[in-house]
């Protein structure tokens, strides 16, 4: 029972850290947001601070995500004249990581134990397993096309596991939109 228990605290608190994104959605309130029709991703980026190559299946899968949530929320892709251009903008610091033994720890015995993670295995005393993790940054920028003026900008930052999932993205990317259109300037 002991052993349940602080297996389940230890998910708890290592949840909380892992999953601490912080939103900010900044938006020009003067700006009729249901007059914006149409948009166009003009660029798409994303930077590694470990100096590795960023693939182009990356790039094309961010803007994709990008495409299908600004066609969610009523826009329509336009390469003619565009209301909106969009440009998103992704960077991971991989510089942050972390260790984890082989299996989960728990008091016993008058000294800590490492259970094992397999139950096939005998010898919980393995090699550690390293797990990385990078700060993870997304912005989604979104500017009117006469005077290139922002109107809508998404920041999200968080703790990642690398390398980033299609899905987190996608999480990430619906998240900012929770709060487009922003509600009109009172």
């Amino acid at each position: 029972m002991f052993r349940q228990i602080m297996a389940g605290a230890l998910v708890v608190l290592a949840s909380g850290a892992l999953h601490a994104e912080e939103y900010k959605v900044l938006a020009d309130r003067s700006v009729n947001f249901d007059a914006i029709k149409t948009f166009r991703i003009d660029r798409v980026t994303i930077t590694r601070t470990s100096g590795a190559k960023v693939k182009q299946a990356n790039i094309d899968g961010l803007r994709a995500v990008t495409r299908a949530q600004l066609i969610k929320e009523g826009l329509q892709e336009s390469n003619e004249v565009p209301d909106v251009m969009v440009t998103v903008t992704a960077g991971v610091d991989a510089s942050l990581h972390t260790r984890e033994t082989q299996g989960m720890p728990y008091f016993d015995g008058g000294h800590w134990q490492i259970l094992p993670q397999d139950e096939q295995e005998t010898d919980p005393t393995g090699k550690p397993k390293e797990v990385k993790y990078g700060q993870g940054t997304l912005q989604i920028d979104l500017r009117k096309r006469d005077g290139n003026k922002v109107v809508w900008r998404a920041l999200i930052e968080d703790v990642v596991q690398l390398p980033v999932s299609k899905e987190l993205v996608a999480k990430f990317v619906s998240n900012a939109f929770e709060q487009y259109p922003p509600p009109p300037a009172e």
